[in-house]
């Protein structure tokens, strides 16, 4: 069977989403790159990262209204070129502040990218095809993740520029197949009609510094002792305020560019905090990995990129996997059955000891190569499936932000969780073990040795606690999405909205 242009077209934006997704962390094991080209700190290094995050989230809300005044295509191209110009500006950035602007402009395109994906799919592919290319999908959404600090461990003794050039090749790529694929078709997407701009334009740029300013407190909460910060503290007082008077303009618009009161959907807001899971779970879980082997055995970037290739390889195993049966799967199964994986992947991690490394690694992420692309495909489905067609791209919105701040918090507050117990389970272990009762019996090394091997442990019990409580959550997640599949609630709802659907696609 030929492949069309418009799924041309919707793979190219997901190749470039793709790009923007893997942005996130490639940034996170070339420490060793940065420091020689901006000479930043440790803690400042931080700052390059969630610059792209913050800009990234904060500029999702944008993509309807641009896509109304400008449509599918010349928005595309324009964030596209956006993008890797960004990146360009990254690779000759001489000094912290200029990359971090160069971050945070890369991050705005990217941002505009992602919810990008679920608006093309929709516009260009009809409703029996949502499923094969949501499967493709979600294997580019859990690969990034994986990607991202691949590249950076591999290119670690390359040169720094190549640490951004490496988006140009995916970035043309992604263009020149946009531009070829929809030629004939300039202003799909695009509305002339405009009806309450102001207020739409006012409460979607105040819907974007509120999540800056909460993305902000939660990506720097941690170095600075939470609400102990005069930094955070307005930060959080500038998102709930600025939070608080967009829901109050939702109320003044009949029918608003970004609608958020699709929240109000039990449907929806239940599939809504299911992404936020599945970014702490998707986001946390890669970033443990490389902070576990850096940490705690000293692993060099290209060491823990060996580590992490082990799952990118295969993943890309899945994707003619997913195109075949993704169209085939219950929904609601489906997401129980990618819930209950990936809490198995992060229980074998949850037991680990002092020679826990490496090849150890192995069985978690191949459970998770499978898991990830269960738990993200029918969620990106059904997130569009219980929404009408107006209210496609508000949801894609609301759906890719609360994978974010997912991701977000879901870091944070691992490190937030493995900081303390270090501490928590250093002191419990200082109370068992008297080292000035002990060095009588030993040589003058077995007080530090002693130490060692209590922080050592401490750090252990630590990571294994974290991996623990993300596999307890996720088993509550699946339990919940079982017992929804198994009383049949919402599953009517669901496949009546997809037979009208389809119905209305084949009557076109």
């Amino acid at each position: 069977m030929a492949i069309s242009r418009h799924s041309i077209a919707a793979f190219a934006i997901m190749l470039g989403a793709f790009m923007a997704l893997a942005g996130i962390n490639i940034t996170n094991t070339a420490t060793e790159l940065l420091q020689a080209r901006v000479g930043a700190s440790l803690r400042e290094m931080t700052l390059i990262t969630s610059s792209y995050i913050i800009a990234e989230i904060a500029a999702m809300p944008l993509m309807p209204l641009l896509m109304r005044r400008y449509g599918l295509k010349r928005l595309a191209v324009v964030v596209l070129c956006g993008f890797m110009l960004a990146s360009v500006a990254c690779a000759h950035a001489n000094s912290l502040n200029a990359l971090i602007i160069s971050r945070i402009i890369q991050g705005a395109f990217g941002g505009i990218l992602l919810p990008l994906v679920h608006t093309a799919i929709k516009l260009l592919l009809t409703q029996n095809q949502h499923a094969a290319a949501f499967g493709v999908f979600s294997v580019f959404a859990s690969l990034a993740p994986v990607a991202g600090p691949s590249f950076a461990g591999l290119l670690s003794s390359a040169t720094y520029p190549w640490l951004f050039y490496i988006n140009l090749p995916l970035g043309l790529s992604a263009l020149l197949l946009l531009l070829w694929a929809l030629a004939s078709t300039p202003s799909i997407g695009q509305v002339n009609e405009q009806r309450n701009t102001a207020l739409d334009s006012l409460g979607i740029g105040l819907l974007s510094l509120a999540l800056a300013s909460l993305v902000f407190a939660l990506e720097h909460g941690v170095e600075r002792d939470w609400l102990s910060s005069q930094a955070i503290r307005s930060s959080l007082v500038c998102g709930i305020i600025c939070l608080l008077y967009v829901c109050y303009l939702q109320t003044r618009l009949h029918q608003p560019v970004l609608n958020i009161r699709l929240l109000a959907s039990s449907r929806f807001a239940l599939i809504c905090l299911a992404s936020f899971m599945a970014g702490i779970v998707i986001y946390g879980f890669v970033y443990l990995i490389p902070y576990y082997l850096i940490s705690l055995h000293n692993y060099s970037p290209a060491q823990v990129a060996q580590v992490i290739l082990m799952a990118a390889i295969p993943q890309l195993l899945m994707l003619p996997v997913m195109i075949k049966y993704a169209p085939k799967l219950n929904p609601w199964l489906a997401i129980a059955a990618g819930a209950l994986l990936c809490a198995l992947s992060t229980a074998l991690c949850s037991r680990m000891t002092p020679d826990f490394a490496g090849d150890q690694f192995l069985w978690p992420q191949l459970i998770r190569v499978i898991a990830v692309p269960l738990l993200i495909m029918p969620l990106t489905l059904l997130s569009l499936q219980v929404v009408s067609d107006d209210d496609a791209p508000s949801a894609a919105i609301l759906f890719n932000v609360a994978r974010n701040l997912g991701g977000a918090l879901g870091v944070a507050g691992l490190v937030t969780y493995v900081e303390h117990y270090k501490s928590v389970f250093y002191q419990q272990s200082l109370l068992q073990f008297s080292t000035t009762t002990l060095a009588p019996q030993h040589n003058a090394d077995t007080p530090q040795q002693l130490m060692q091997h209590l922080t050592q442990h401490s750090s252990i019990w630590a990571f294994n606690g974290a991996f623990f409580t993300l596999s307890a959550g996720l088993v509550l997640m699946a339990l919940l999405f079982l017992t929804l599949y198994l009383t049949g609630r919402y599953g009517a709802h669901i496949k009546q909205v997809s037979l009208q659907a389809i119905t209305r696609t084949d009557n076109k």
